[in-house]
């Protein structure tokens, strides 16, 4: 539900469109409206996939995404961005960045699918890394993606690498620890710990915790307290998902010993 006080203050997603629903921009709206804001999605490519595998991606016409933007008549306080196949797209998405000019940033910078579906080619992650980084608020890689981006396995290393690109904070979510996330502002280095012991897994984790820190940080929050509760909303989020699945089987488990 939309707050009154948020009700002027709309989020746009730049990022792929899940059928599932459980990822890309269908997520990440659901997450903005879920947190009080309105919100809207530009897709970036379509995928061909289930909650499991991704099969296929179909990249989105660049001129469509440049022109539905320009005609996009909405003041955007804050803008996440997604999925970027291409040089091409990274280049539109700054486009419209520039041209919206939003409070705040926040780029997941999406590089394969968790069954290892490629989602960009090196020549695109080096303009997101040159061209899309120095403009963000703050970039959300998990740990595969930060190591992948500065070609560093130390976690103190991975930070200071991804910091020279240009943002001006970084989460690293997950990794070899576990579920903490790391925070860097500055020369800080904060470590968020799971609040509960994670029993399931969701797909769209990454998604939900980017659009979630989005909407915290448009609230009015600070960087850390905006990451605290992006974490806990995620955590929640699995907690009860994961609680719907489990239970989904057993019925259908137990609808298999009925017949």
């Amino acid at each position: 539900m939309i707050s009154s006080k948020n009700r002027k203050k709309f989020l746009l997603s730049l990022a792929g469109f899940d059928p599932t629903g459980e990822a890309g921009i269908l997520r990440d709206v659901k997450v903005f409206y879920d947190l009080g804001f309105p919100g809207g999605g530009l897709p970036t490519s379509l995928t061909v996939q289930n909650s499991n595998v991704v099969f296929n991606t179909y990249p989105i016409d660049i001129q469509y995404i440049r022109r539905a933007a320009g005609r996009l008549e909405k003041d955007v306080y804050g803008i996440k961005t997604g999925m970027l196949y291409s040089v091409d797209m990274v280049d539109s998405v700054i486009h419209i960045i520039m041209s919206k000019k939003p409070k705040f940033l926040v780029v997941d910078p999406i590089i394969k699918s968790s069954s290892g579906y490629p989602f960009i080619g090196r020549r695109g992650l080096k303009a997101l890394k040159n061209y899309l980084f120095p403009l963000a608020t703050v970039i959300t890689p998990n740990f595969e993606e930060a190591r992948e981006l500065t070609g560093e396995k130390n976690i103190n290393n991975i930070l200071v690498t991804l910091r020279e690109m240009g943002p001006k904070y970084i989460i690293v979510t997950g990794g070899e620890s576990g579920d903490r996330d790391i925070l860097y502002i500055g020369k800080d280095i904060i470590e968020l710990k799971p609040g509960v012991k994670r029993k399931y897994s969701m797909h769209g984790s990454g998604c939900t915790h980017s659009a979630a820190l989005l909407s915290f940080l448009c609230s009015g929050m600070d960087i850390l307290d905006a990451a605290i509760h992006a974490k806990k909303y995620v955590e929640d989020k699995i907690t009860v998902e994961g609680k719907r699945e489990v239970k989904r089987k057993k019925t259908d488990t137990q609808k298999l010993f009925d017949f």
